[in-house]
């Protein structure tokens, strides 16, 4: 429901904005195509649907772990498949994630006197 009202929102912003008169699907490339529909099925509902099975049958704290993993996976496979600069700049970004994502999943409550 959060990417289909974004979406909606998104949508009604661009036309508030002018930019759906100047869009043109001619323009629109095969690439840009295909990765919107990655994006829309193994990159959306696949990836949700595994998430939410895995709710449902693992300990939260495992599931919890995807948080760790998915920015690393990201990376190396944007600097593998898709020739990306893995730059310091890069190294060091996903090095304060991932360590925030750990201090964030594994830092217990305070107790209220």
């Amino acid at each position: 429901m959060q990417m289909l009202g974004g979406g909606g929102v998104l949508l009604l912003l661009s036309v508030v904005s002018g930019e759906w008169s100047t869009f043109r699907l001619t323009q629109v490339s095969w690439a840009s195509f295909a990765a919107l529909l990655y994006l829309i099925g193994p990159g959306s509902l696949l990836a949700l649907s595994c998430y939410l099975v895995a709710l449902n049958t693992l300990p939260t704290s495992t599931v919890a772990t995807y948080a760790f993993v998915n920015p690393l996976v990201a990376v190396v496979l944007g600097g593998w498949l898709l020739d990306e600069q893995l730059g310091l700049r890069t190294l060091a970004g996903a090095a304060i994630l991932t360590t925030s994502v750990a201090l964030a999943i594994t830092a217990r409550p305070r107790s209220r006197p």
